[in-house]
């Protein structure tokens, strides 16, 4: 259904995050190939490197670890293992631009890809600073849109995506973010009123744990 609604322009990626076992992921996924599958993310759980590896042999299509890979240690793994084909990165998951950096450059070297993913929920801060890896780094093959920074309620400014790319920070120190100050006073005063609603419940619950300590000697 989805290939007839694109058409065949439209590249399709599976992901199954991680729900299938070995032999799940090979039945499904040869189910699928002939409707042309650009790649096939995270088939088995995150720690079955050696299934991954199964599906991996068993397909047609690419295989991208997402789970799987969050550190320098993972990447050691799925290179040994030879159990993908593609890397998906994400800073927040992946501790920040340099590490992230680092594990774009470790994939570059072993012949395996990468792509740039958000987060669900990204603040723009945090979107900004994939924006500008997206922008300095060559070897990324895809990028997830990301909107992360556009939500009325985000105090970072962030411009719209236009014609699929993405305007990024880069004659500017650091991250280039630019803060609207309206919304992040806006912001601080909910926070201090929720905190003021909050104290008496957390007063109260403290009170009774403590009560309770004290019963207990």
């Amino acid at each position: 259904m989805a290939r007839r609604a694109l058409g065949e322009s439209v590249e399709l990626v599976l992901d199954a995050n991680g729900a299938w076992s070995a032999e799940e992921a090979i039945a499904r996924i040869r189910r699928l190939e002939p409707f042309g599958l650009a790649a096939v993310e995270q088939p088995v759980a995150r720690h079955d490197l050696i299934g991954m590896a199964r599906v991996r042999a068993a397909i047609h299509s690419p295989v991208v670890a997402d789970e799987s890979i969050c550190t320098v240690a993972d990447g050691e793994r799925l290179l040994k293992e030879h159990a993908c084909d593609l890397w998906n990165l994400r800073i927040g998951k992946c501790g920040g631009l340099l590490a992230t950096l680092e594990l774009v450059r470790m994939a570059a070297d072993n012949g395996v890809g990468c792509s740039l993913g958000v987060l669900v929920g990204e603040t723009g801060i945090l979107a900004s600073a994939g924006r500008l890896l997206a922008a300095c780094v060559r070897e990324l093959r895809y990028l997830e849109h990301d909107d992360s920074g556009m939500k009325p309620e985000d105090p970072a400014r962030l411009s719209p995506v236009t014609a699929g790319r993405a305007w990024a920070p880069v004659d500017t120190p650091g991250l280039g973010v630019e803060m609207d100050h309206v919304r992040l006073e806006a912001l601080s005063e909910a926070r201090t009123a929720w905190m003021r609603s909050a104290e008496p419940a957390r007063s109260s619950s403290t009170s009774s744990w403590s009560e309770s300590v004290r019963a207990g000697e």
